[in-house]
């Protein structure tokens, strides 16, 4: 596979906070949830800019989305204009082509479409991440913690250990769970590194939280509430094979090749 695209993209806005969510094929529930975060959001001292990004939807349903964006109405949040890829590129690669539309902002997240993280959480991790400082990636983990509520499936939850139980043994990368669908990143962090940046797909998380510690950024993991929905794009014996494939590209990036970060470290928080 080849890398990620980092073709800049022109930038719109100003604010503190750029939250990209990126959605393919999304159910019913994207349609409930982009409201009721823009109204959590917007209900926020912080500035916060929305980009959702569409990863190669039919015609019919990106069509749908632009629509429903362009018509959202969003007191106090910057909602900007879809941005459609050309193909189904997987939700690494729009996570990063939203990213790249950054300006001046200084954290750039992002959060699962289908309202499986409650709105709650999105902006609870993003002041977190403004209080422990720009040395430091928050990401939200289903790990069960007092005041935290948890509804995830069985074979979810297993498949969710086994995973991160291959992570740490191939990569070396000791994190409960690197696949929870919301993380806030420092932006100068992410344009350090995104030019070492190689999956797009399965795996770009641990990529991303990988690349970012060797490069001296501190990883905060944060129990969240979280609660499975019906619709997911994942379809397991179908994409199990390109999970593992995945790992063993990044085991051999990590473990057997130089993979020396690039740009300046951050700075103490």
């Amino acid at each position: 596979m080849g890398k990620v695209s980092h073709r800049l993209i022109a930038p719109i806005s100003h604010a503190r906070y750029l939250l990209v969510v990126p959605v393919y094929d999304p159910g019913e529930s994207f349609f409930r949830f982009l409201p009721e975060l823009c109204g959590v959001l917007g209900q926020s001292a912080s500035r916060f800019r929305i980009q959702v990004v569409d990863d190669g939807c039919d015609e019919s349903v990106a069509s749908r989305i632009t629509r429903f964006v362009e018509d959202l109405d969003a007191p106090g949040v910057k909602v900007s204009p879809v941005l459609p890829l050309a193909a189904n590129s997987g939700k690494g690669a729009a996570v990063y082509t939203g990213w790249r539309t950054g300006v001046g902002e200084s954290w750039y997240g992002f959060v699962d479409c289908d309202g499986s993280v409650p709105a709650a959480e999105v902006l609870r991790l993003a002041l977190l991440a403004e209080e422990v400082g720009e040395s430091t990636v928050v990401l939200a983990s289903r790990q069960p913690a007092p005041n935290r509520m948890l509804k995830r499936r069985t074979h979810r939850h297993l498949l969710g250990r086994c995973f991160a139980a291959a992570v740490r043994l191939g990569i070396g990368l000791d994190v409960h769970d690197t696949q929870c669908g919301l993380k806030w990143v420092p932006a100068t962090g992410f344009r350090n590194v995104a030019q070492i940046l190689s999956e797009s797909r399965f795996a770009f998380d641990v990529d991303l939280l990988a690349t970012m510690k060797r490069s001296g950024y501190r990883l905060r993991e944060e129990s969240i509430s979280w609660a499975d929905t019906e619709h997911s794009t994942v379809r397991l014996w179908r994409d199990i094979p390109a999970m593992a494939a995945s790992l063993l590209r990044l085991t051999f990036k990590f473990r057997f090749r130089s993979a020396s970060p690039v740009g300046s470290s951050p700075k103490s928080g």
